[in-house]
């Protein structure tokens, strides 16, 4: 497969301009999906004066799909044809930008590996829909861990809470930390995530934010957070 250039001096325009193309200049129907198109360019479309239901095709992921209802909604669903079917099945996965693209493809790794074992597809979706967040996780990890262990001062005790109260909580009780807390909360609101949705892309735009407080606190949370995942 070829992907369709574009100049430096003609930035795709419509989400179309994505498509990717293959040997002979075709369009495969596919779009290598990511965050910034489901954000920028996956947008609404009329006809007839009327809004229709758009819908993209994962080159990464074949059977994971994206689409934007009338209403402006996002969000993604895998579709495939069972054996000996007539037609397809779709499984709603979640909504953007609650759910990323990662988390996305990898719940469609999931569910083509439970397909393969005979599993219900939809009992891995609800597996993943009740997987704890990552503030869930941490307030677990204090009251069984850090507000029993023996090993750490009292005064440690209380900088590690602080640090997860601004960095995890988002709340502070220091007005500049308030302000990059407001400025950079999507980046910075990764305890909201699934621990299982959480990936590397988000853990470094979360350190990168929190760097805008200073390195220190930036790598001291971090090192918090290897503590709470062991």
């Amino acid at each position: 497969m070829t992907k369709k250039m574009m100049g430096h001096n003609m930035p795709p325009k419509v989400i179309e301009d994505f498509l990717i193309l293959d040997a002979g200049g075709s369009s495969t129907g596919r779009i290598n999906i990511t965050n910034t198109i489901m954000s920028k360019y996956l947008v609404r479309k009329i006809k007839g004066g009327e809004y229709i239901e758009r819908v993209i095709n994962d080159s990464e992921k074949i059977g994971l799909k994206a689409k934007i209802n009338p209403g402006g909604s996002k969000s993604f669903f895998y579709q495939y044809l069972p054996k000996k079917a007539k037609h397809p099945v779709k499984y709603h996965l979640g909504h953007f930008p609650e759910m990323k693209r990662d988390a996305a493809r990898s719940l469609v790794e999931d569910l083509k590996q439970a397909i393969k074992l005979g599993q219900d597809p939809r009992t891995i979706i609800e597996a993943r829909r009740n997987a704890k967040t990552l503030s869930e996780v941490v307030t677990e990890w204090k009251e069984k861990v850090l507000y029993k262990s023996v090993r750490h001062k009292e005064s440690t005790t209380g900088d590690i809470e602080n640090r997860f109260k601004c960095w995890i909580d988002l709340n502070s009780v220091k007005p500049k930390t308030n302000q990059i807390i407001l400025k950079y909360r999507s980046d910075l609101n990764i305890g909201a995530k699934r621990m299982v949705e959480i990936t590397k892309d988000d853990l470094v735009a979360w350190h990168a934010a929190i760097s805008k407080a200073g390195p220190y606190q930036a790598n001291r949370i971090v090192d918090d957070l290897k503590v709470v995942f062991k």
